[in-house]
Protein backbone atom coordinates (compact mmCIF):
# COMPACT_ATOMS: atom_id res chain seq x y z
CA UNK A 1 0.00 0.00 0.00
CA UNK A 2 1.22 3.48 -0.81
CA UNK A 3 -0.17 6.92 -0.04
CA UNK A 4 1.05 9.73 -2.27
CA UNK A 5 0.07 13.41 -2.16
CA UNK A 6 1.76 16.55 -3.49
CA UNK A 7 3.80 16.92 -0.28
CA UNK A 8 4.02 13.44 1.19
CA UNK A 9 4.80 9.86 0.18
CA UNK A 10 4.12 7.04 2.62
CA UNK A 11 5.28 3.59 1.55
CA UNK A 12 7.00 0.49 2.85
CA UNK A 13 10.64 0.79 3.76
CA UNK A 14 12.85 -0.32 0.84
CA UNK A 15 16.40 -1.60 0.66
CA UNK A 16 17.38 1.49 -1.34
CA UNK A 17 16.49 3.57 1.78
CA UNK A 18 19.10 1.85 3.98
CA UNK A 19 22.10 4.11 3.28
CA UNK A 20 20.22 7.33 4.07
CA UNK A 21 18.45 5.79 7.05
CA UNK A 22 21.72 4.48 8.52
CA UNK A 23 23.47 7.84 8.06
CA UNK A 24 20.61 9.71 9.72
CA UNK A 25 20.15 7.31 12.63
CA UNK A 26 23.89 7.13 13.34
CA UNK A 27 24.36 10.93 13.40
CA UNK A 28 25.72 11.76 16.87
CA UNK A 29 23.65 14.96 17.18
CA UNK A 30 20.35 13.19 16.46
CA UNK A 31 21.12 9.92 18.28
CA UNK A 32 20.10 11.27 21.66
CA UNK A 33 16.49 11.65 20.42
CA UNK A 34 16.17 8.19 18.88
CA UNK A 35 15.40 4.77 20.26
CA UNK A 36 16.74 2.80 17.27
CA UNK A 37 20.32 4.02 16.93
CA UNK A 38 23.98 3.18 16.49
CA UNK A 39 23.46 -0.04 14.54
CA UNK A 40 25.15 -1.31 11.40
CA UNK A 41 23.49 -1.22 8.00
CA UNK A 42 23.04 -5.00 8.23
CA UNK A 43 21.32 -4.73 11.62
CA UNK A 44 18.95 -2.04 10.35
CA UNK A 45 18.20 -4.20 7.28
CA UNK A 46 17.32 -7.16 9.48
CA UNK A 47 14.99 -5.04 11.62
CA UNK A 48 13.37 -2.96 8.87
CA UNK A 49 13.29 -5.44 6.00
CA UNK A 50 12.84 -8.61 8.02
CA UNK A 51 15.95 -10.17 6.55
Amino acid sequence: MEINTQRCLIRRFQESDLASFTAYHNDLEWMRYQGLKGLTKQAYAAILLGG
